[in-house]
This record gives structure tokens, C-alpha cells and sequence, in this order.
């Protein structure tokens, strides 16, 4: 269960401009074969194993998602290069995770920018608008969160906005 709105596996070097994702939901399934359970990640957008990712949202909206990781955004295993994901101008609102990150879930990405973007009205366990959480080493990349507004974000745990996990290299800005 990736990606109800857009699936982006293994791929290099693609821009994706002025996209709506909206009213898109993944619900936790079960493998029929083994019968094991198989999260739902990435409601809007799932992306795995790719890098040089950037997604411009200008004049486009991301609203009312809903997955288990990732009500807009799941981000897996990212990056052996630089700048393997930027996001800009993303306006999320209105997305939710039943357990991490509301707006944004990116685990094991080396190198990640969030710029000009806002997340408002954001529900999750953990990580309301963004939930990052680090492979332990970043080989000198960085995770950047610039010009970004958060407002309304609701966890049901921990971080009503942004939740960092084992993270070297972080830097915020206003």
C-alpha cells in the first residue's frame, strides 16, 4: 500500500510542477500470502528509492490525505547524491496519519530541503505536519527547513508541528 495519489519509484532527476493532491486515502492492508501486515504509506505521494527529486507546488494543493505514514508526503530511502529531495512552495493542509507525520513522513533521506511551503490543520500520533527520521549517519548532507509556516498541526503524542529522530545535519530557519 504506496501512494494513493502518485507513485515515484526508483527514479532520477524529475521535476514535478504545480500538482494537486487531493481527497486521496491508503488504508493498512494485509499481504494475502504471508499474511503479514503491510503499512500504508503516502497517501497524496509515495517515493522510494530515487534521488534529485524536486516537487514545485506552486499554485497547487495538497489537501486531505489520509495514511498510516505520511498523510501527504512518504518519503523512503532517498540519496546517495545531493539535494535528493526539494520541496517548494508546498501548501498542505488538511492531512492526516494515523501514526507519523501528517503532512510529510521521510525516513532514511540523506538530503532533504523543505522551502516556502506552509502546513496548517494537520493530525498525527507523532509529527503532525513532518516527521523526519535519520538512517544515524548523514555523510555530510543536510536536512533543511526554510521560509516554512506551521499552524494548526494536532498530535495525538508528540510534536504538533515537526518531529526530528536521529537527524545529523538539521537546519531550520525562519
Amino acid at each position: 500500500n504506496r501512494g494513493a495519489g502518485l507513485h515515484i519509484e526508483a527514479c532520477k532527476d524529475l521535476t514535478l510542477q504545480t500538482i494537486s493532491l487531493i481527497n486521496n486515502q491508503l488504508v493498512t492492508g494485509v499481504d494475502p500470502q504471508s499474511m503479514a501486515r503491510i503499512d500504508a504509506l503516502g497517501g497524496g505521494i509515495y517515493i522510494n528509492q530515487s534521488s534529485t527529486i524536486t516537487l514545485d507546488f506552486t499554485n497547487a494543493l495538497v489537501s486531505n490525505n489520509k495514511a498510516e505514514k505520511g498523510g501527504a508526503l512518504a518519503i523512503d530511502k532517498l540519496g546517495q547524491n545531493s539535494k535528493a529531495l526539494t520541496i517548494r512552495h508546498g501548501n498542505f493542509e488538511h492531512n492526516e496519519a494515523a501514526a507519523l507525520g501528517g503532512g510529510i513522513f521521510a525516513q532514511e533521506v540523506l538530503d532533504l530541503e523543505v522551502l516556502q511551503s506552509s502546513f496548517s490543520h494537520h493530525v498525527a500520533d507523532r509529527g503532525a505536519a513532518i516527521y523526519l527520521a535519520g538512517a544515524g549517519a548523514s555523510l555530510g548532507k543536510q536536512t533543511i527547513i526554510d521560509g516554512v509556516l506551521f499552524r494548526d498541526g494536532h498530535a495525538r503524542a508528540h510534536a504538533g508541528a515537526v518531529l526530528i529522530e536521529g537527524i545529523p545535519g538539521f537546519l531550520a530557519q525562519s
